[in-house]
């Protein structure tokens, strides 16, 4: 006899948005991003930002407990059906958590999770030499402007220069006289 076991839904947390807080937990830079480091409330924060755009207005903290809790009842639910004679038992988001945790509940990397985190680390390396380009890239063409705005500068007061020069020549008004 299988016995499934769905805990009790963390007040507010539907289905639907378990799904998605899983979706989005499951995803490849996620998941190496979270193993990688120890502390990663950004990466919450980005889960939590993603949530929204689905629909879901759940904080980095609340996303971030969740998912405690899910990893928990995925290891529990494993745990009892790893113990011969007990009656099977599932969890109704354990196929999902099953595809994430690669039914490797411990926080040994395994060689994929290994080579996510190194893909990771690869392209934010990337990334990050991207952007360094581009603030370069940035920098050089604000240089540019400024040699053109001191160029433009300079023959705006020639300009003034010419115009002081022209006004000082000209033969100053006469008064009129009144008769």
């Amino acid at each position: 006899m299988l016995v499934t076991a769905c805990p009790k839904l963390t007040p507010g947390w539907s289905q639907p948005e378990v799904l998605d807080l899983i979706g989005l937990w499951g995803e490849e830079s996620v998941l190496g991003q979270l193993q990688a480091r120890k502390i990663n409330m950004d990466i919450y924060e980005r889960i939590s930002h993603s949530m929204l755009e689905k629909g879901h207005n759940r904080d980095a903290q609340q996303c971030h407990v969740k998912i405690k809790e899910l990893r928990q009842a995925y290891q529990k639910t494993r745990e009892a059906n790893s113990h011969s004679g007990s009656s099977p038992k599932t969890y109704c988001f354990y196929e999902e958590l099953h595809e994430i945790l690669g039914g490797n509940p411990t926080t040994m990397p395994s060689a994929d999770t290994e080579l996510r985190v190194w893909r990771i680390s690869l392209s934010d390396k990337l990334n990050l030499d991207n952007r360094k380009a581009a603030q370069e890239y940035e920098h050089s063409t604000q240089d540019e402007m400024l040699c053109i705005m001191r160029d433009q500068s300079n023959m705006l007061r020639c300009l003034v220069e010419l115009q002081e020069a022209q006004w000082q020549e000209r033969l100053p008004l006469q008064p009129q006289q009144n008769s």
